[in-house]
């Protein structure tokens, strides 16, 4: 199943030559590229195009005059480029190579490490932000006190039958909605896959409401964990739909067990585990495929590729043994604009356990301040990636949470991360 998510990724790329405004460092030495601009045969040099969008209010948006970092493995600056009209930017690059987009508007750095020719790297977010199109009403099958509707572009609750629901836009003419009942002590749940609702609209979802799935989550190795909750997110047809959450309860000796109903509907359930009081924080995305007697089995001492920093900060490394696609690193830190935070993301090949930032052009240093770093490492694997080259194509999240990236959409089926707070 292609179970779709998105997240941020930090990008970075080197090369020989770079399309749009341009600003070319002495790179030394000659550019054996292929005429055609492909890469070589042995993975030599080809050309990387870099795609930047909005991020936030400006979300899909093609943003021109945004400054890429085409840099060598190393991270040395060999071409600097400016996005064009469409927010491209491509250069001639050695295979290994970085590319660092430095987006002063977002108070946003993304590097992608490793790049190869051939590459097209998005950076931003994908989806424009759905903004207000009116409401609807939507009736349910009664029997409970409390109701909750929502879709991807569509939410709203109350205590009685119908319920208005507010609209955004972004889903077309129709959307998959899911409805809950009672949902605090969930007994009743209802899944349309596809469904008309436009503002101004009166909307029945047919019965009988059908019980919901039976989830079950035996944590271990937590000491120390003030606080647990686990979010189970109904996906459908590639977004998400709903959500569900549990707070858990209190670790004894370093283990939550709890046993609770979930909404198992729609293609799959993305499964969000939050647990704070531990060092290091802790967050984890697992895909289920609809099974109505789902589980979470996780022991944290065994799992968990914990951040470390260096002192004064001269890079982040950690430890990692578990096969996978590629890992995720995400650095916030004191931005240019008073107290604004500053983000650094950055994708990685799973082979890497460090990363050193490389050092921004002076008139760009000021966006990043190393100090007062908070980090986090998310290790990914997914059946829908074939390798490295599919991880770091995956275009940025459209939200995030305090630390940690949130998964909307893209093959991703397993992200395991961990952070310093």
């Amino acid at each position: 199943m292609d179970l779709r998510h998105a997240f941020a990724v930090l990008t970075v790329v080197s090369s020989l030559g770079c399309s749009g405004s341009t600003e070319f460092a002495d790179a030394g030495g000659g550019d054996d590229t292929p005429a055609d601009g492909s890469i070589a045969p042995d993975g030599g040099v080809g050309t990387v195009t870099v795609v930047v969008l909005g991020r936030f209010f400006t979300r899909g948006e093609p943003q021109p005059g945004v400054p890429v970092l085409f840099q060598d493995a190393d991270g040395a600056l060999i071409t600097r480029a400016v996005t064009d009209a469409s927010g491209e930017a491509s250069a001639v690059v050695a295979g290994g190579s970085m590319v660092t987009v430095v987006d002063e508007d977002a108070n946003w750095i993304t590097t992608i490490v490793d790049v190869e020719g051939g590459d097209r790297l998005v950076v931003g977010h994908e989806r424009e932000q759905g903004v207000s199109s009116g409401a609807a009403s939507v009736a349910v099958p009664a029997g409970g006190s409390q109701y909750r509707v929502t879709g991807p572009c569509a939410s709203g609750a109350g205590e009685s039958t119908p319920v208005d629901v507010a609209l955004t836009d972004g889903c077309g003419a129709t959307q998959p909605l899911l409805a809950l009942r009672n949902y605090v002590a969930l007994d009743g749940v209802l899944y349309v896959p596809s469904q008309a609702i436009t503002d101004g609209g009166d909307i029945t979802i047919n019965g009988p409401w059908q019980p919901p799935g039976t989830f079950t989550a035996a944590l271990t190795g937590f000491d120390g964990a003030s606080y647990a909750q686990l979010t189970t997110t109904v996906i459908g047809a590639g977004r998400r739909v709903g959500a569900l959450a549990k707070d858990l309860p209190a670790a004894a000796d370093g283990a939550i067990d709890a046993t609770f109903p979930y909404p198992a509907a729609g293609d799959a359930t993305l499964v969000s585990l939050v647990i704070n009081g531990t060092t290091p924080g802790f967050q984890v995305y697992l895909d289920h495929t609809g099974d109505p007697r789902a589980s979470l089995t996780l022991d944290a001492a065994a799992t968990l590729p914990v951040p470390t920093l260096g002192s004064p900060f001269d890079g982040i490394t950690w430890e990692d043994s578990s096969d996978h696609d590629g890992t995720f690193l995400r650095l916030t830190g004191e931005g240019a604009k008073g107290n604004q935070l500053a983000t650094w993301e950055v994708a990685l090949p799973p082979s890497m356990e460090s990363f050193v930032p490389p050092a921004l052009p002076d008139d760009l240093a000021s966006l990043w301040e190393p100090v007062s770093i908070r980090t986090n490492v998310s290790v990914v694997e997914s059946s829908g990636l074939a390798d490295y080259a599919a991880f770091r194509a995956i275009a940025s999240p459209s939200v995030v949470t305090s630390y940690l990236p949130f998964v909307l959409e893209g093959p991703l089926t397993v992200r395991i991360s961990t952070g310093t707070r």
